[in-house]
């Protein structure tokens, strides 16, 4: 009888025991669609093992997750469902949390980065309508960077994006995406979108809201690079201190129209391959545009074969220039240039400025071009300015400075070569 009691007790206490552990120790259950998955407790994860499995993504499929206490708070995970890395099959990707505070991909406790976190996954769809965001979330860099598969993200009223500063390469080659949705985008923090969206191949549609508000925006490098958008409205962008927009539409070879007038430009001091091989574009007009601090232009133009005319007037500030080669190199339906706004004393090369130019007749330089002899030599003298067809050229008053003393040769494989104004400088040294 003493033996049956003191086996009764025994039983209890390890019944009691068990209960205590089951109370006080949460269970985390997570069925993963493969044989060799492994369980993934998020709640115990320490910050260097979140940096591996961000380093390393091959995470998890989750139909069912559940914790007690996370930090004192209660939490609970709907759906989380990201790839492997062995998997080959795309797969859409639904993102749900009800959380207070989580992490779309590891289990983090507290979303303050998307940096790399879908990059290089063959997800076909992102829904992040449901997840909040905190006020912590501040980085965008290469969230969807080459997720080639990628047909469709969405983004909720509750994700919240006023304090990230970095979004480039957020999209980057993205090439099965035809269209994208940020009408509920705030970027007050955010100071470069450079590549945001390059190389998506398919990216007919980017729609931005009236909130965007980029007052601190300064680096737009590359953003709409090689995407097949038509036209763009770039009004969006009026607050921001924009300095670099360089290669800003390059490749984009359906592009037929552009407006540069909304934009604030005057601390710009790149336009690098601007509009390098937009070869739809027929017309720029750029008399609105106000460059002030312009320093660089090689290649702005270069290739755009189907441009008729470019516009420009006293708001193109070329007075800081120092390098513009090849700027309208292969812009081979330009009949007519009319530079007689610039000013290229500071300029150290225009070599390969007309090169190509298989259609252009007639070249305008102004009274305050100031360039030098070599400078003009450099323009002229080259046997790639035999396929140039130039006709008429007319020159400014301070079109050679006065220590020059011989132009000879300057215009010798000018072919076609009908006229050259020389009115109104003063030519004391020069020798033809």
């Amino acid at each position: 009888k003493n033996k049956m009691v003191k086996t009764n007790k025994k039983t209890i206490l390890a019944i009691v025991l068990t209960l205590i552990v089951a109370i006080l120790m949460p269970i985390v259950v997570i069925t993963l669609p493969k044989e060799d998955s492994t369980v993934v407790q998020a709640a115990t994860l320490t910050d260097s093992q979140l940096e591996q499995r961000r380093a390393n993504p091959g995470l998890y499929q989750t139909d069912s997750m559940s914790f007690v206490q996370v930090d004192g708070v209660d939490l609970t995970w709907d759906v989380i469902v990201a790839d492997y890395l062995d998997s080959q099959q795309p797969y859409n990707i639904l993102c749900k949390n009800t959380m207070p505070a989580g992490d779309l991909v590891c289990g983090e406790r507290d979303v303050w980065t998307l940096v790399s976190a879908f990059a290089y996954r063959q997800l076909t769809s992102v829904d992040l309508t449901n997840v909040n965001i905190d006020g912590h979330f501040n980085n965008m860099l290469q969230a969807f960077y080459y997720c080639t598969s990628l047909k469709s993200v969405i983004f909720g009223p509750n994700f919240d994006t006023q304090y990230v500063t970095n979004f480039n390469s957020a999209f980057e080659h993205c090439t099965s995406l035809t269209s994208i949705d940020l009408s509920n985008f705030t970027i007050t923090e955010a100071t470069t979108m450079e590549r945001m969206f390059a190389g998506c191949t398919n990216l007919k549609e980017i729609k931005f809201g009236n909130n965007l508000n980029p007052i601190k925006l300064t680096n737009i490098k590359s953003l709409f690079a090689d995407t097949p958008i038509t036209s763009v409205d770039l009004s969006v962008f009026a607050s921001a201190p924009l300095k670099d927009i360089t290669n800003l539409f390059g490749d984009c070879s359906n592009l037929t129209s552009v407006d540069l007038s909304p934009l604030n430009l005057k601390n710009v001091t790149s336009i690098n391959s601007l509009f390098f091989d937009c070869t739809s574009l027929t017309d720029v007009n750029l008399s609105n545009a106000n460059f002030d601090s312009l320093v660089y232009a090689n290649n702005a133009f270069k290739g755009c074969k189907n441009l008729n005319s470019i516009t420009f007037n006293g708001n193109f500030n070329t007075n800081n220039l120092t390098e513009m080669t090849y700027i309208f190199s292969n812009c081979t339906n330009l009949t007519t240039l009319d530079l007689s706004g610039f000013n290229i004393s500071n300029v150290t090369n225009v070599s390969g400025l007309i090169e190509n130019c298989s259609s252009l007749t007639t070249i305008k330089f102004g009274d305050n071009f100031n360039a030098s002899l070599t400078k003009i030599n450099n323009i002229f003298n080259s046997t790639s300015m035999s396929s140039v067809p130039v006709k008429n050229i007319v020159l400014g008053t301070n079109f050679l400075a006065s220590s020059e003393t011989s132009m000879n040769s300057i215009f010798k494989y000018l072919n076609n070569l009908e006229t050259v104004d020389f009115n109104g400088f003063d030519t004391p040294n020069i020798t033809l």
